[in-house]
């Protein structure tokens, strides 16, 4: 049977007992990966509405006094370059929207250290967000959702690969959903 029969099976097996304790347990721990997701994704979204309104101020005052276009290009080159020194160990896991990394890992082609790379990613993107460079949020908040469900299925829930996969699969969702102000 190959892969995607044994995924049709499961499901056929999953909605034939809608009220079994395994499928409880599955919703139950969606449920706490959709939280703290959504948790912790609030309070990358509030920080960086913060830092862009601080910019609506930077920005025109910038306008009216062009010297100090001089300190803020330093300060943007330093951050820069701290967000280098910061993503350079995890390279390829950090680099990008982290969509291509979550599809190699449910593949099988790929394994990620979710902690690192959850608070890494955090970090990178908030400085770069919030000094005014060029990052869209939905990438960030896929994978920090990702890294959040891969991170509950191994540390708190113990569960089997195919069972990581789909917590991991409720962490992008909800990183998705919280990135994109959807309930």
């Amino acid at each position: 049977m190959d892969n995607s029969q044994a995924h049709r099976q499961r499901s056929k097996d999953i909605l034939a007992k809608p009220f079994s304790a395994p499928l409880l347990r599955y919703i139950w721990a969606g449920i706490v990966v959709g939280l703290v997701t959504g948790l912790v994704i609030s309070v990358f979204r509030w920080i960086i509405n913060q830092a862009l309104r601080l910019l609506t101020i930077v920005y025109p005052f910038l306008g009216h006094h062009p010297i100090w276009l001089i300190p803020y290009i330093l300060g943007t080159i330093l951050v820069s370059w701290l967000i280098g020194r910061l993503i350079k160990a995890n390279l390829t896991d950090l680099v990008g929207s982290g969509v291509p990394q979550i599809e190699a890992i449910l593949l099988g082609q790929h394994r990620m250290n979710w902690w690192t790379i959850l608070w890494h990613k955090f970090i990178s993107s908030l400085l770069t967000l919030c000094t005014g460079l060029f990052l869209s949020r939905e990438g960030p908040c896929i994978q920090i959702g990702a890294c959040i469900g891969q991170g509950l299925s191994e540390s708190v829930f113990k569960l089997t690969k195919e069972d990581k996969h789909l917590l991991l699969q409720c962490g992008v969702a909800a990183g998705l959903s919280a990135a994109s102000n959807a309930p």
